[in-house]
């Protein structure tokens, strides 16, 4: 569902050029003044996409987040057993007040971003998996929540590499009353 609405603002564009040219052909404009008219849709529309299908990387010292067409998408390590994580997660999104915690669980949290002026929201789900025991990978991806979204500016990865900071900050006290109780 989500590829089909980040084709809409093509579509508009490219209905806002063919409407054009049959007004242009209908009012009987001169043929420059048609081309114009048509050519900035199109234009806009080149633009967009150009723009769209950058990738963007952010590299963390151990989190990775890769960015393309307003979705985002990244992975860290964090030193804490899988059982302990939904409970850093908790804790990682508590103070924070633009994210909100939907739903955690030893799978994975589904946590709701809201609005900046760069987007409209977002959703950003995660995935936990056990690495060796004492360790746990957190995959994420951040989806907007206005789904013809087809530039967020970097708001995407940034929320994610964030969201792993915090989780690794919150996973320090952890191990630390981990290895001094041992």
């Amino acid at each position: 569902m989500q590829t089909k609405w980040r084709t809409l603002p093509y579509l508009l564009l490219l209905t806002t050029a063919l409407i054009f040219l049959a007004i242009g052909i209908w009012a009987g404009f001169e043929p420059w003044v048609t081309a114009i008219l048509v050519a900035v849709p199109i234009v806009v529309m080149l633009v967009l996409s150009a723009l769209a299908m950058r990738s963007h990387d952010t590299k963390d010292k151990d989190s990775q987040v890769v960015s393309r067409n307003a979705v985002s998408e990244g992975e860290t390590v964090v030193e804490v057993p899988l059982a302990e994580l939904p409970a850093a997660v908790e804790r990682a999104l508590a103070s924070n007040r633009r994210f909100r915690l939907r739903n955690v669980s030893r799978q994975g949290a589904e946590i709701r971003a809201s609005w900046t002026l760069k987007t409209w929201g977002e959703d950003i789900s995660l995935t936990f998996e056990d690495v060796d025991g004492r360790f746990s990978r957190v995959r994420g991806v951040c989806v907007p929540v206005y789904g013809p979204t087809i530039i967020d500016y970097g708001q995407g990865a940034s929320d994610l590499s964030h969201i792993f900071r915090e989780i690794k900050r919150e996973a320090g006290p952890m191990k630390a009353t981990d290895s001094g109780g041992a």
